[in-house]
Order: structure tokens, then C-alpha cells, then sequence
């Protein structure tokens, strides 16, 4: 019963973050299009799925991709090749949406720096490919957002003999994006694993009261008490053993970790094993 009961507080606590991020939202772009690219290992056969699923011919294809532009779900899905890239998390390249105009990219450059979000890129005017005037934000998770507006005919009619970017900011020439937060090194351990190691090694170590708050915390995120039971005596054991040798230092229990063929550690009284 305790454990549904803190599931269920879980739940509502999530729910209740969920309603406070969208309370007072500032005014945001006015999109006209939805439009996302997704990295795929075979063109031809993803063409033929998405012709399939969308019920709709490409618009149009070349060796490296595929568009798809449906008007009546006010989509532009675009299927892209790998580019040697091993499909996992890189499988969705970007999501993006479509402005008025130029003027439009600009001022959803403004309002994404009022609101906080991460800008990739700012506003330029690109002529490679489809020529655009574009932003690229990344959400929360690092996935790139493409933020457009279709080159009009005299737009295009002024790019550079180069066909370089131009920016449509000024003082943004220069401009480097900031870490985004999906990009900093992140601990290998959950922080139940976490958590875990930490009971451990304070019942291992004898802590006074560390111990104790770690084994609420476990609790809490589920852990039952069975595990919790396995942890400490494994723990306790380890305790034991290690006072039987008190003189022996840091450096000599390492080699033993990285050399020869079995630990020699004992299972526990309860019969469980150590390692």
C-alpha cells in the first residue's frame, strides 16, 4: 500500500511540474508548416514506407533524401541517408517549422532569446539546397529545430556570387553557441545505482548515520527491502573480512582488483556471494 501511495504522489508530482511549465508562456513564433528530417539506412526502402504511409508521391528526391510535403497535414517530412552514422539516437536529425518571411526569422530569433532557449545557429540566409532564411534552436534534449522561411524570388536574386551565409542579425558573425546542457558529461550511474554504492560503502565503511538516510532514499525510489537486505549483508561481509587485514593499504587491495585469476572474497553467513 505505501509503495502504491508514493507511486501515485510521483505521478501527481509530475503532472504538477508538467501544468506549472506552461503557465505564463511569452508569445512564440507563428508556424505554418511542421516539418522534420529523419536519418534513415536505406533510402529507397524508406521511400517506399513513407510513399506508402502518407499516401502521397515525394515532391521530390535526389541521391541523399527524400521530401514529402502533405498540405492537408500541413507536414514537410523529409528522409534523409545515414551518412555513416550508426542509427540511434542520430535517427531523428531535426524537427522544424515554417515562418512567413524573413522578417519572421528574425523576430523568432528575438523571442527564442526572451524565452530562454538554446540558439544553435542565428538567422542567416542560405542558398545551398534549399535556399532559406533559417534559425536552428535545440530543445531540451539537444535535437535540433529548424526554424525557416521559403527564399523569396528577389531574396535569392541578391545572394553572393560565393552563395556564403548571410547572417540577418547584426554582431552575430561571430556567434558560437553555448555547451548545450545534453552535451556535458553525465554520470555513467543512475541515481538508484548511485544510491546503492553509497549505502554500501557507508555500512562497509561503519558510517554512523549515512547509512540510514541512503536506505530512505532507496525506499522511496522503489528499492525493496529484500534488495535492500541483500546490500547490507553483502556490505557487512566485505566490513568483516576487510577488518581481518587491517594493515593491508590502498595500493596492494587495487593489484588484487586488477590482477590474477578469481577475488578470494567468501560468501556471506546467509550464503550470498560477494561478488
Amino acid at each position: 500500500m505505501l509503495a502504491r501511495f508514493r507511486t501515485a504522489c510521483d505521478q501527481i508530482k509530475a503532472r504538477i511540474e508538467v501544468l506549472a511549465a506552461l503557465l505564463d508562456i511569452p508569445d512564440g513564433p507563428d508556424p505554418q508548416e511542421f516539418h522534420a528530417s529523419v536519418r534513415v539506412k536505406n533510402l529507397a526502402e524508406s521511400a517506399r514506407f513513407y510513399a506508402w504511409l502518407l499516401d502521397t508521391w515525394p515532391k521530390e528526391w535526389t541521391h541523399r533524401y527524400v521530401t514529402f510535403i502533405c498540405p492537408d497535414l500541413g507536414v514537410n517530412f523529409v528522409i534523409v541517408v545515414a551518412d555513416d552514422k550508426t542509427l540511434h539516437h542520430d535517427t531523428l536529425y531535426h524537427l522544424g517549422i515554417e515562418l512567413a518571411d524573413k522578417d519572421a526569422v528574425i523576430e523568432a530569433y528575438d523571442k527564442a532569446l526572451a524565452f530562454g532557449a538554446h540558439v544553435e545557429k542565428p538567422p542567416r540566409s542560405t542558398w545551398r539546397g534549399t535556399p532559406l532564411h533559417e534559425l536552428w534552436l535545440k530543445d531540451p534534449d539537444g535535437t535540433l529545430i529548424e526554424v525557416y522561411a521559403r527564399m523569396k524570388d528577389e531574396d535569392f536574386a541578391a545572394r553572393p556570387k560565393d552563395y556564403s551565409p548571410v547572417f540577418l542579425v547584426e554582431g552575430t558573425e561571430n556567434f558560437k553557441p553555448e555547451t548545450h546542457p545534453s552535451e556535458t558529461a553525465q554520470s555513467p550511474l543512475d541515481p538508484k545505482s548511485v544510491a546503492m554504492v553509497s549505502l554500501a560503502s557507508a555500512i562497509a565503511a561503519s558510517h554512523p548515520s549515512m547509512g540510514r538516510c541512503q536506505r530512505e532514499r532507496l525506499l522511496k525510489q522503489g528499492v525493496s527491502e529484500d534488495a535492500l537486505d541483500l546490500i547490507l549483508d553483502i556490505a557487512q561481509h566485505i566490513r568483516d573480512e576487510a577488518g581481518q587485514n587491517p594493515t593491508e593499504d590502498t595500493n596492494a587491495v587495487v593489484k588484487k582488483l586488477t590482477e590474477g585469476d578469481t577475488c578470494g572474497c567468501t560468501p556471506t553467513p546467509k550464503g550470498n556471494a560477494c561478488c
